[in-house]
């Protein structure tokens, strides 16, 4: 009798993201997954309770993934221009995982998120009001998004130092610096 292979929730997940990296989110089944690990579909039904589960661990994945890539890039003393710098980049450079997270069903549709601590990371480094800060998290996240989503979908080809010009150029528009 042959032996049975035995799968966690772990190996799905990154085959998962290597399944998106190569064939995109719009392909992703648990067929076609199944297909590309080479096993059937039956390790998946057993393993995850139901496909929300089963997204619901993706996503924190995709989501730990973006937070490394981001990582290297954000600068807490510029925050507002590297971290849009790098949601961008992310979107350039990782694309089919960018639309996976952030163009896709698994996104909960906040795009734009902010904290009392990110507010206050803009209030200190450009020196203006909650309200401001407020309004330009919204308002440079918007573009940024717009950015991200064409380069994204390869709409348009910017080079990254004019990826970081345009940023740059909508912060100082916005907090009129």
């Amino acid at each position: 009798m042959a032996r049975k292979a035995v799968f966690e929730k772990e190996y799905f997940i990154n085959k998962s993201l290597d399944f998106i990296n190569e064939k995109g989110i719009e392909c992703l089944s648990v067929r076609e997954l199944s297909n590309y690990i080479g096993c059937s579909t039956q390790p998946m039904f057993r393993l995850f309770e139901s496909m929300d589960d089963y997204k619901k661990d993706l996503k924190k994945k995709l989501s730990e993934e973006y937070s490394l890539f981001c990582e290297e890039i954000i600068n807490k003393n510029n925050y507002l221009l590297t971290s849009s710098y790098a949601y961008a980049m992310y979107a350039k450079k990782r694309n089919s995982l960018f639309k996976a997270l952030f163009l896709s069903d698994l996104s909960d549709g906040k795009i734009i998120k902010t904290n009392k601590a990110v507010v206050k990371l803009v209030v200190d480094e450009y020196r203006i009001s909650e309200e401001r800060a407020k309004a330009a998290l919204r308002d440079v996240g918007i573009y940024t998004h717009g950015l991200a989503t064409q380069l994204c979908l390869k709409n348009i080809n910017l080079s990254d130092k004019d990826l970081f010009y345009l940023i740059n150029t909508c912060i100082k528009r916005n907090i009129r610096i």
